[in-house]
């Protein structure tokens, strides 16, 4: 986080938070609701295509999501800053994610 600026005390409360993500997926669109305490952020992307958000300081953010096995993979670039590499690992299930 500290790459696309996000200040310190920002980057302990996460490091401190136990979210909430809610995956779906209809066709080739995706979406993760992710809820830490009373915030909510809906994420809704194509695997490999790049996307706009919002860090967690409201900065613009172009990213892209990428599956490596069962990895989903998200690199955000926040203008010229490197690019940050975000790892979310699910054990895929017939019904559902865990």
């Amino acid at each position: 986080m500290q790459p696309v600026g996000v200040p310190e005390q920002l980057r302990e409360v996460a490091r401190n938070s136990k979210p909430l993500m809610e995956i779906t997926n209809s066709g080739d669109s995706w979406t993760i609701k992710t809820t830490v305490g009373d915030k909510v952020k809906d994420t809704t992307f194509t695997i490999g295509q790049e996307f706009e958000s919002k860090s967690l300081i409201g900065s613009p953010l172009k990213c892209i999501v990428k599956l490596e096995g069962d990895k989903m993979v998200e690199t955000q670039k926040d203008g010229d800053a490197e690019g940050l590499k975000v790892f979310n690992i699910f054990n895929w299930e017939q019904e559902h994610m865990s």
